[in-house]
């Protein structure tokens, strides 16, 4: 049995993964902005009652990861140069590999999911931003320091919208979640689908002009990597083919797409909301 932990910003998932990578369950704990020390405890506390010994541990979390100091920054939970693996190790007794999130959720898909055995894959997180991560050549790729796949900052808009990033029309302010919501005067995504599909002229105008917005980050990272597959998870994924079919739609009649004729192919990730927990499970049990 391996356990995976995904760390985020108001709680904390402990899933059991057995060798055959299916889940077989997973904890929950509220958390909130905790100190890497009080996670260790409350972690602790959830192995402790297993149902069977853990041989390894793996844990992913939002934020800067660096997998090879275990080192994290983490705004949301306003960790800055964290040794989280040391605290964790120390406080477990075992190694625990650290990495990622989004990270995590692409190692899930990978090994278990839509994208099983792929050579080249994009991964594009839609939630309140957008993270990106990269499998290119059957090789995950992180670039220097780490700090790559930071797809949710590319520009898709010159001189474009202030971003919290310091930066100018990165691809978040128009393509995430968040601005879905922004687009709709801050009604809930959830909503804007279900009226849209109800016939609301309005949302589903907002929503065409939104998937084009979305469209251009796929478009862009399509013919940078011409990946066998560009995987959509995170929250909004949970809109299925609702969200699937205007994409495919977009991306086939008005978007470019080299070679000329055929669009990328965009697929939803199929581990919804516990890709972190297993991913972070397969990681231990590969010793990635």
């Amino acid at each position: 049995m391996y356990a995976g932990i995904d760390v985020g910003g108001t709680s904390v998932k402990v899933g059991f993964v057995d060798e055959k990578g299916k889940l077989t369950g997973i904890k929950r704990a509220a958390t909130g902005r905790i100190t890497v020390e009080a996670l260790a405890d409350t972690v602790a506390g959830i192995l402790e009652k297993s149902p069977s010994p853990v041989s390894g541990i793996g844990l992913v979390t939002a934020g800067r990861v660096n997998p090879a100091t275990g080192i994290v920054d983490a705004g949301n939970l306003g960790w800055w140069q964290v040794p989280l693996r040391s605290v964790m190790e120390r406080r477990l007794g075992m190694p625990v590999h650290i990495d990622n999130d989004v990270q995590g959720a692409l190692y899930a898909e990978w090994k278990t999911g839509i994208c099983k055995d792929a050579e080249n894959v994009v991964y594009i997180s839609l939630g309140t931003g957008i993270g990106g991560a990269f499998i290119l050549n059957g090789r995950f790729y992180r670039g220097r320091g780490h700090d790559g796949a930071e797809i949710g900052h590319m520009i898709t808009h010159a001189d474009g919208e202030p971003c919290a990033c310091g930066g100018r029309g990165c691809f978040e302010r128009y393509g995430s979640a968040a601005a879905l919501s922004r687009m709709a005067g801050g009604v809930n995504t959830r909503v804007v689908f279900s009226r849209a599909a109800e016939g609301d002229a309005a949302m589903a105008g907002i929503l065409k002009r939104y998937t084009h917005e979305l469209c251009i980050g796929i478009a862009s990272v399509s013919v940078i990597f011409r990946p066998d597959m560009i995987v959509l998870g995170g929250g909004l994924s949970n809109a299925g083919n609702a969200l699937l079919d205007p994409i495919a739609q977009e991306l086939s009649t008005a978007s470019p797409t080299i070679p000329r004729g055929k669009p990328p192919v965009v697929r939803l990730a199929r581990h919804g909301n516990e890709a972190g927990v297993i991913g972070a499970a397969l990681m231990a049990m590969d010793g990635v």
